[in-house]
């Protein structure tokens, strides 16, 4: 697929191996994708990464949550 026709996926997940188990199966699926730690690491990469859709774990650990 033409990469510049990939959807863009934004997987928010603060579990490492979570992070990368979701990152590796979406990217199989040719989907761009870009992870982040913390709803604020998230909201900073909005405006660059441009996501399509994001996928949002609802428990960040400290600070705001995936609701927020």
């Amino acid at each position: 697929m033409d990469p510049q026709w990939r959807r863009r996926l934004l997987v928010v997940e603060d579990e490492p191996l979570t992070s990368r188990l979701l990152r590796d199966a979406l990217e199989t699926l040719d989907f761009d994708v870009a992870t982040a730690t913390s709803a604020a690491q998230a909201r900073s990469m909005l405006a660059e990464f441009d996501p399509d859709v994001a996928l949002v774990d609802l428990v960040l650990g400290d600070g705001p949550s995936g609701v927020d």
